[in-house]
């Protein structure tokens, strides 16, 4: 669940303070502190954030109800709302909120004027930008000595409607509560404008005279999800309530799911096909819009489905699965703050949370108090009090049709011209590994083929670790042929070992006839090896400046990455 701590919301005094979070293998994302300070944070589908905090006494307890806020995506204080709120929703473009109190603004500062007693909702709708779009107000009067009065409660826009509840309520005794009380709800579907659009049945407008002492019963809904909204029969038998789910309603009132007898206790809102229910074991499953439990009732509890994943709750812990019931992310975490969003999901351990991807990579670490789920490119995070906004890292574009080959490497445009003139196709299909080693029988095929596959001379083999049809074998024989190469000894050529920077320039220099280099050479290549001139030589024609401006590391293996680049440099 969201926690409401100790914080006032203040003017937004945006401090960009960018904190790259590390990820192996995995997504990257970018942290921005904002001036914002809030309990808890909420992400309006990429739009912005409501974010929310309550106001504190001297010793940090919670004296008012939280306050909501709205930031844009840049962290910036679109709107403070003018009234407190016990819950609110975004959806559709539309901000709604149930307030129970008044309010006044001095210096930016939301001031509190209630306490925390339990008082009738108004409600309110807005804009994304903040402008009132319509309201609810609560109402309440003194008849004679009976009290009476209006309240209301709704949800949020779905294809620009939503769901209100309408309670009327009295009080025999002139005050506020009673024993001797009565109430009526009515429950009714409004346009954008606060118009009603549909009365729905009669049913839903059941009078029901709590302090009698007897059992009354009524029906309520759900705010509509995917088009349709779950009904309840819900009974009351002096204090005591229960609630029986019923089934499912279109926005024309009519019933198009029937649950009524499948025992469930509680059902949700449909998302992404499927919606939770509860049976009576307190066990969360999942149905389709067919009425199907696809995922049995066994989870302790869970979140709606989102990009096909859903977090739920098993044996304590928290993990994410599929809609096949496979797990996705393993069951290791103490907490979950949704279901997993374009590809990451909020998750906690020991009373902080971060953000976790597809493959249990931690992308954002667990440091913060409140993450959202990440919606629109963006996630909302709060540390010490403070909003933060989190943003995934652009992909680095790719060349070549490889993943793995980044525009802007001193390799990418050899790679790119390597595949095009066939010289290596790649690792697989769509990695080249840049950084892998390069074995003696690549590299020999690559200058093979750089050279244009020209046919062998001689069948000779006499190397008896390369036989005919190994995809080195001509490149072979024609290197030895040209004394590019004269094998490891004299019956080896170990085309699988690796391929040392020394040899590959020396394999090079060979092939081009073994010219005079006029290059420098490096510390670390002394007069008389094999290498020497051939060093000189790559260094002079800008073939290689060295593994570093002082060494050449001859040893160092080769990468597959760095032989394309010398070819490409020696034969483009």
């Amino acid at each position: 669940m969201k926690k409401v701590l100790s914080l006032l919301l203040t003017a937004c005094l945006f401090a960009a303070l960018s904190l790259p979070a590390e990820a192996a293998d995995s997504v990257k994302v970018t942290v921005v502190k904002t001036g914002v300070k809030a309990d808890s944070v909420f992400n309006c589908q990429g739009y912005g954030s409501l974010v929310a905090a309550g106001e504190t006494d001297k010793d940090g307890a919670v004296v008012s109800r939280p306050q909501a806020a709205l930031l844009d995506k840049e962290g910036r204080l679109v709107f403070p709302y003018r009234e407190t709120y016990n819950q609110f929703y975004y959806e559709d473009g539309v901000v709604s909120l149930t307030s129970n109190s008044s309010y006044t603004i001095a210096a930016d500062l939301l001031v509190v004027q209630d306490d925390l007693g339990e008082t009738d909702l108004s409600l309110y709708y807005y804009d994304i930008n903040g402008n009132k779009l319509f309201s609810f107000i609560d109402t309440e009067s003194n008849e004679g000595e009976t009290a009476v009065g209006t309240s209301y409660l709704g949800g949020p826009m779905e294809n620009g409607l939503a769901l209100v509840m309408e309670r009327s309520y009295a009080f025999s005794d002139g005050s506020s509560e009673g024993d001797n009380s009565s109430e009526q709800w009515s429950a009714y579907v409004v346009d954008k404008t606060g118009q009603s659009v549909l009365e729905l049945p009669a049913d839903f407008s059941t009078v029901i005279a709590s302090g009698a002492g007897g059992i009354d019963t009524k029906k309520s809904l759900d705010p509509f999800g995917e088009g349709l909204a779950a009904f309840f029969a819900n009974t009351y038998e002096g204090e005591d309530f229960t609630s029986q789910p019923m089934g499912y309603m279109n926005a024309k009132g009519e019933t198009v799911l029937d649950l009524s007898g499948r025992g469930y206790t509680n059902t949700g809102a449909f998302q992404d096909g499927l919606a939770w229910v509860i049976d009576g074991n307190g066990k969360v499953g999942f149905i389709d819009k067919s009425g199907q439990e696809v995922i049995a009732c066994t989870y302790s509890s869970g979140y709606p489905f989102c990009d096909g994943i859903a977090a739920v709750e098993k044996n304590g812990k928290w993990g994410c699965i599929d809609k096949e019931n496979h797990v996705v992310v393993p069951f290791v975490y103490d907490d979950a703050y949704g279901s997993m969003s374009e590809d990451l999901v909020p998750m906690g351990k020991n009373g902080k949370y971060g953000l976790v991807d597809r493959q249990n990579n931690i992308v954002l670490p667990m440091e913060y108090d409140d993450v959202s789920t990440f919606e629109g490119g963006v996630a909302y995070a709060i540390k010490d009090g403070y909003v933060y906004i989190v943003t995934k890292q652009a992909p680095r574009p790719t060349v070549g049709g490889f993943s793995d080959v980044f525009e802007g490497e001193y390799y990418a445009e050899p790679v790119k011209w390597a595949v095009e003139n066939k010289i290596t196709a790649g690792e697989t299909d769509t990695t080249f590994a840049p950084g892998k080693t390069c074995t003696r029988g690549q590299i020999v095929t690559f200058l093979w083929r750089a050279n244009g596959e020209p046919e062998p001379a001689s069948a000779a083999n006499p190397f008896t670790d390369v036989k005919a049809g190994d995809y080195y074998y001509k490149a072979m024989l024609w290197a030895k042929e040209k004394g590019i190469t004269s094998g490891t000894d004299d019956t080896h050529f170990s085309p699988n070992a690796a391929c040392s920077r020394a040899q590959a320039v020396t394999f090079l220099w060979r092939a081009n006839g073994e010219p005079v280099g006029t290059g420098s050479t490096f510390g670390d290549v002394k007069d008389g090896e094999y290498y020497t001139e051939a060093v000189k030589w790559a260094t002079g024609e800008g073939i290689t400046a060295g593994d570093t401006s002082a060494t050449f590391a001859p040893n160092k293996n080769c990468t597959r990455g760095q032989i394309v680049t010398f070819l490409y440099r020696d034969k483009a």
